[in-house]
């Protein structure tokens, strides 16, 4: 059995090493997925396409874990060649009832996405110099987004969130271009394929991406999935990496 995970937007893989090691097995992954010639072009189809193209080098059964972005990549994959994936976990995928992706699409549409799209909007105005891996870990200490993230989650965070420039200071190392074209080019038509995939749906107990009505909406629509909760909001596998690995190693386990 072969595990792969897909990383949530703007989060390279590397960041999740406390989730890994609580799977107690080993993972496989892009680093940084978008960043080789399996450029963003027009949507996130096209990182499916560097997913499947990876999991050639391995064995079968392979099983996929997608956290927030990485989870649609994950789907659409999928989708793409059923026989490549045997099972998937879905972390948190950004997928709403209609008459909010019909909202989301008009806006990706009119090309308004960095100022009308929450997580568009941040990834746009963030911060992306630092002094040193020192001075970015404590920026982050403080940001509301990471509260509930511990001081070792968040330094694999910074390790793997940064390079160093020629000038001698540190940058993002997650392209901010491409972290906006991919909030921007989420899907909001969903293939009538989708509703018979089978997996395990993971949302987190306090999570602010789902509000009720798309909860139940995502129940109807997945009607195949099974369900789980979290402790933790959207970026649980790394507020909760135990918890987290704890809950889907017995479905991995099947």
């Amino acid at each position: 059995m072969t595990l792969l995970f897909c990383h949530a937007n703007g989060f390279p893989a590397s960041s999740y090493r406390a989730f890994f090691q609580a799977l107690a097995q080993p993972v496989h992954y892009v680093e940084k997925l978008g960043h080789s010639h399996f450029s963003l072009r027009k949507d996130v189809r096209e990182l499916a396409h560097e997913l499947l193209d990876f999991l050639q080098a391995f064995d079968k059964p392979i099983q996929v874990i997608g956290h927030s972005s990485g989870a649609i990549i994950a789907m659409q994959a999928k989708m793409l060649a059923p026989e490549a994936i045997d099972q998937l976990v879905l972390m948190e995928p950004p997928i709403f009832r209609p008459t909010k992706r019909h909202l989301i699409g008009l806006v990706q549409r009119l090309g308004l996405s960095e100022h009308l799209i929450p997580p568009a909007k941040s990834a746009a105005r963030r911060k992306t110099q630092f002094h040193d891996p020192e001075h970015a870990f404590y920026y982050f200490r403080k940001k509301k987004f990471f509260d509930r993230v511990g001081d070792d989650v968040l330094w694999d965070y910074v390790r793997s969130g940064l390079e160093q420039k020629s000038d001698g200071s540190w940058g993002l190392s997650f392209s901010p271009d491409l972290e906006l074209k991919i909030f921007s080019s989420l899907p909001v038509r969903l293939p009538s394929t989708w509703q018979s995939i089978q997996g395990l749906f993971v949302m987190g107990t306090e999570t602010d991406l789902y509000t009720t009505r798309d909860r139940h909406w995502l129940q109807r629509y997945f009607r195949a999935m099974q369900w789980a909760d979290c402790p933790g909001s959207h970026i649980f596998p790394l507020e909760s990496p135990i918890e987290a690995a704890n809950l889907i190693r017995p479905y991995l386990a099947k």
